[in-house]
C-alpha cells in the first residue's frame, strides 16, 4: 500500500556542526549531479578554511547539494564518506523511524517525478539562484510504498542500474580510447614529418606571436572562448559584431591567423582554430587566447594541425606558469617552440592527410556519442519505471 507523506515527517535535518582547528585537517565532499553520487576534494588545513562553516557527513545520510538539488545533486553517504565533512550548502538527512529506507528516498529525488517536486523546492531562475529551500522541501508531499516494498524497488533498480551504469561507463571508455588513437595518430603523422630532412625551426622564425592590432573599421566577429569547439578545433558560434561595439580588454586577430588557448584546462582540451568566419576580416575575442600569425612559410592549417596535436599540448604543459587552476602557457614558449616547416605542397597534403584520419574519427565518435545518448536514455527509463503507478 502506498500512501502519501510529507517529506518532513520521514526524514529529519541533520547539521552537526564541526569546531574547525587551525592545525586539523579536513576533507570536504562534492555531488555530481543527476544521481551520480559523490566525490571528495583533496584535503585541507583548518587554517586555509577560515571562517567556513563545515558540518560532519556519516555514512547512511541522505545528502542535498541545495544549490544544484534541482537537477538531481543528491546522494546517499556511504562508508567511503566516513570523517568526510560538507559546507553549509550540503544538507544532510536522516530516517526520523523505520518506516523509509533512504535509499528509496534517493532514487526517487533523481527520477523525474523526484526531480520536478525539488525543482518546486528550489525556487529562483538557473543555476545559484536557485537554491532548495528546506521549509519548501520539507513540505513536499512525495508517495511511500510500505518499506518491504520500498526495499523491493531498491534492489530492481540497483540491478537494472547497475546494467546500464557499465554499459555508459563502457561507452564513455571507448569513446576516451578512440580520441587517444587519434591524437596517437596524429601524433605519429607529425612525427614521420619531423625525419624526412625538412626544417625544423623556432616558431618565431616563421610567424609572429601575439602580433599588434591593426585599425579596423566594419563588422568584426567577436569570438569568446566559448565559441571555439573544442572537438572539431574550429570557431563554431562567432558573433558579429560592429566594431564600435567592442570595447578594449580584448585579443585582436585577423583571416588566418591561429587563436590558441594559453589558460588550463581549455588549451589541454584542444581550444585552438584557424580564424575562418565568412563575412568579415578581423576578430576580437578572449585574452587567453595566444595569436599566431603565419608567414608565407606556414599555411595556417599545418601550424595549426601541429599546435592542437597532443604532442605539442603535452610540451606546452611543462612549460605553464601561475598556480593551479590558473595556469597558463606563456608567449616565450610558443616564441621559441620549433615546429617543422615543409614545403608548402608537402604542408598541403600533410594536411589533408590528418583531416582525412580525424573526419574518419570524428564519424566513430559521433557513433559512440549517439550510443552514449541511449544508454543514458535507457538509464533514466529503468529509473523512472520504479516509481510507475506510485503517484
Amino acid at each position: 500500500m502506498t500512501r502519501k507523506v510529507h517529506v518532513g515527517d520521514v526524514i529529519e535535518l541533520q547539521r552537526r556542526k564541526i569546531d574547525v582547528d587551525p592545525l586539523g585537517s579536513y576533507e570536504e565532499i562534492g555531488i555530481r549531479s543527476f544521481g551520480r553520487g559523490t566525490f571528495h576534494k583533496e584535503p585541507v588545513s583548518g587554517a586555509s578554511l577560515g571562517n567556513k562553516r563545515i558540518f560532519e557527513i556519516r555514512p547512511g545520510d541522505l545528502v542535498f547539494n541545495n544549490v544544484f538539488a534541482w537537477e538531481g545533486a543528491v546522494a546517499l553517504a556511504t562508508q567511503t564518506e566516513e570523517g568526510k565533512c560538507g559546507s553549509h550548502r550540503f544538507l544532510t538527512y536522516t530516517a526520523r523511524n523505520d518506516d523509509v529506507d533512504l535509499a528509496f528516498l534517493r532514487f526517487f529525488f533523481v527520477s523525474e517525478p523526484g526531480l520536478a517536486l525539488l525543482g518546486v523546492a528550489s525556487p529562483g531562475s538557473a543555476g545559484r539562484n536557485r537554491t532548495l529551500a528546506i521549509g519548501r522541501f520539507e513540505s513536499l508531499e512525495i508517495p511511500l510504498p510500505d518499506l518491504a516494498e520500498q526495499r523491493r524497488i531498491v534492489v530492481r533498480l540497483e540491478g537494472l542500474l547497475g546494467a546500464t551504469s557499465s554499459a555508459v561507463e563502457f561507452i564513455r571508455r571507448a569513446i576516451n580510447l578512440d580520441n587517444a588513437l587519434m591524437d596517437s595518430v596524429v601524433d605519429a603523422i607529425l612525427a614521420e614529418s619531423s625525419r624526412a630532412g625538412w626544417p625544423s625551426l623556432p616558431l618565431r622564425e616563421v610567424a609572429i606571436v601575439n602580433p599588434p592590432p591593426s585599425p579596423t573599421e566594419g563588422p568584426v566577429a567577436f569570438v569568446p572562448m566559448s565559441a571555439v569547439d573544442e572537438k572539431l578545433g574550429k570557431i563554431a558560434d562567432p558573433e558579429i559584431r560592429q566594431i564600435e561595439e567592442i570595447k578594449t580588454g580584448y585579443k585582436q586577430f585577423r583571416r588566418g591567423d591561429v587563436i590558441f588557448a594559453r589558460i588550463t584546462p581549455c588549451m589541454q582540451n584542444g581550444k585552438s582554430a584557424v580564424v575562418e568566419v565568412d563575412g568579415v576580416e578581423y576578430g576580437y575575442g578572449s585574452t587567453e587566447f595566444h595569436v599566431l600569425r603565419p608567414s608565407n612559410k606556414l599555411l595556417p592549417e599545418w601550424l595549426h594541425r601541429v599546435v592542437r596535436s597532443r604532442g605539442f599540448r603535452e610540451r606546452a604543459m611543462q612549460a605553464f606558469t601561475g598556480t593551479a587552476g590558473q595556469q597558463r602557457v606563456p608567449a616565450g614558449f610558443l616564441q621559441e617552440a620549433r615546429i617543422t616547416v615543409p614545403p608548402i605542397e608537402d604542408q598541403r597534403r600533410l594536411v589533408a592527410h590528418i583531416d582525412r584520419v580525424l573526419g574518419l574519427g570524428d564519424e566513430v565518435r559521433r557513433k559512440r556519442e549517439l550510443e552514449l545518448e541511449r544508454a543514458t536514455a535507457l538509464s533514466s527509463s529503468v529509473l523512472n519505471s520504479g516509481f510507475t503507478g506510485l503517484l
